[in-house]
């Protein structure tokens, strides 16, 4: 991506959308900072890997922040998985929030767990990629309220 590419106008109200006495939100674009600058050097993946984990539990949260507003009592994973499904116009129903990805970030983390022993954190590159493409996105929709056309699914 190019300075060019960036969506200028978006970018301002993203930078102005912050709210720096959010915790949970500056924790959550702190670690999505960090495996950024970790992806850099690919030597470093499988951190960036962990800090996207980080990043996903802080969307989650903000998730389920952003249901009881809407007056979800007790909201669940399922409904957090809906409600971004909903924002991102996929039209199956979530089965849970990011669910390949807890799996992940449970192998990754936990060296033994229910699905077994690792030695190294069982991540492809593409896991990688995709969790930060798909976590930049849904921190700009937790921010601002809103989805990029570019970003809706057919």
């Amino acid at each position: 991506m190019t300075l060019q590419d960036v969506d200028h106008t978006r970018f301002h109200a993203l930078i102005q959308g912050i709210a720096l006495g959010d915790k949970l939100l500056i924790r959550g674009l702190g670690a999505l900072l960090k495996a950024n600058m970790l992806l850099r050097f690919w030597e470093f993946a499988e951190a960036a890997g962990m800090q996207l984990f980080v990043a996903l539990e802080s969307s989650f949260r903000l998730a389920l922040r952003a249901l009881r507003e809407q007056g979800v009592q007790n909201p669940s994973n399922v409904d957090a998985g809906n409600f971004i499904h909903q924002a991102f116009g996929v039209s199956t129903p979530a089965e849970g929030y990011f669910v390949e990805d807890y799996e992940k970030r449970i192998m990754t983390l936990h060296p033994e767990s229910r699905f077994g022993t690792w030695a190294h954190a069982p991540l492809s590159a593409d896991d990688v990629l995709e969790l930060n493409e798909n976590l930049k996105n849904l921190f700009g929709f937790l921010i601002l309220g809103t989805v990029p056309s570019y970003h809706l699914a057919p």
